[in-house]
């Protein structure tokens, strides 16, 4: 199986075009695959990979067995709804967007029960999958020291800002507990934030080895205000055996429960104050932040287990394969047994 992860990662602008010669080698590639025999599965990994493709390319490529699938990590439409007024009319260009890829693809795979009912009355399929995640506890405490981490594209407007919520929280923390430090990492700070923090903040600019950061965070503070579908960031911290602290709404899709597998503190005007609450409780108590942690790791490995949502998606394209098989007159266009890593 050729399996295309059409990754070009692009900010949300409707109608952002994508470069001709991206376009062209892409559409080669999946041409020659085709013809090879080789069985083709084109995954748009994020919405606005989907731009390149025109509804007939799709018809084409699906004709000669190629099947197309949206991962939909979230809904994108609804994180500018909630964003305000200013962002309505780009919310709606955004959905009608969401809904025409939606409809022209064979199958949407929705990371949430919530993003699924969303998108079932317009499109052919939906299921519901976890992101799968390899679990590993790679915390380290330092001693005295008790650091808190985020992390973030601060291109994206929420991200910049659940960062001033962080370093409001730092502020308030640093003249309490001078020992607790806050660690930063992501492209694109805005430099009037950057030259604000206060001086217990460290900016990490973008990291190279997300690894490394997981080992140096005891926490991860996640305070959004909007947000929709799942929080990757806090899938991973979780599976690393990261305490992870945030708004209620940073947790949407995440399993767990809060207080053994996160702390969710609820959204409104005292999140800074409940964060900073929960922080100095941390520090005083070290142990239920690692106890959390540990915990979280261990329902990620049940929930979110990579060989399983793997074994999930191999059977869902065999299904795929059979109907498409079926909807061209009995040509073999793919089948349970043909999909092969």
């Amino acid at each position: 199986m050729a399996l295309l992860y059409l990754i070009m990662r692009r900010s949300i602008v409707i109608g952002l075009s994508v470069d001709s010669a991206v376009k062209n080698a892409i559409v080669s590639e999946i041409w020659s695959a085709l013809h090879d025999g080789r069985r083709v599965v084109v995954l748009f990994n994020r919405l606005h990979m989907a731009q390149w493709v025109t509804e007939s390319t799709i018809r084409s490529f699906r004709e000669n067995g190629c099947i197309f699938w949206l991962r939909a990590e979230n809904v994108e439409n609804s994180i500018l709804r909630q964003m305000g007024y200013r962002f309505a009319r780009d919310a709606e260009r955004l959905e009608r967007f969401e809904r025409e890829v939606a409809q022209s693809v064979d199958h949407v795979w929705a990371v949430t029960s919530e993003d699924a009912d969303w998108f079932r009355p317009f499109a052919k399929a939906v299921s519901v999958q976890s992101i799968g995640m390899n679990c590993c506890i790679t915390r380290r405490r330092r001693e005295g020291k008790l650091t808190v981490g985020f992390l973030g594209n601060f291109r994206w407007l929420p991200n910049v800002h659940a960062l001033r919520n962080v370093s409001q929280v730092a502020e308030a923390v640093r003249a309490k507990v001078p020992g607790m430090t806050f660690e930063i990492a992501g492209r694109g700070m805005p430099a009037e934030i950057r030259r604000a923090l206060p001086g217990n903040c460290v900016y990490l600019g973008y990291v190279d080895d997300v690894e490394e950061f997981w080992e140096r965070v005891s926490i991860l503070l996640v305070p959004f205000e909007w947000s929709a579908g799942v929080k990757v960031k806090v899938l991973e911290a979780m599976a690393h055996g990261v305490c992870v602290l945030g708004t209620s709404s940073a947790f949407a899709g995440v399993p767990g429960s809060s207080g053994s597998d996160y702390v969710a503190v609820p959204d409104g005007p005292n999140v800074i104050g409940r964060c900073v609450d929960v922080l100095l409780e941390f520090w005083n108590r070290p142990e239920l932040a690692d106890a959390i942690g540990d915990h979280a790791c261990r329902t990620i490995s049940d929930e979110c287990n990579s060989d399983s949502v793997y074994r999930e998606m191999i059977g869902l394209l065999g299904t795929i394969g059979r109907q498409q098989r079926a909807s061209f007159g009995g040509r073999d266009v793919g089948g349970h047994e043909g999909w092969k890593q």
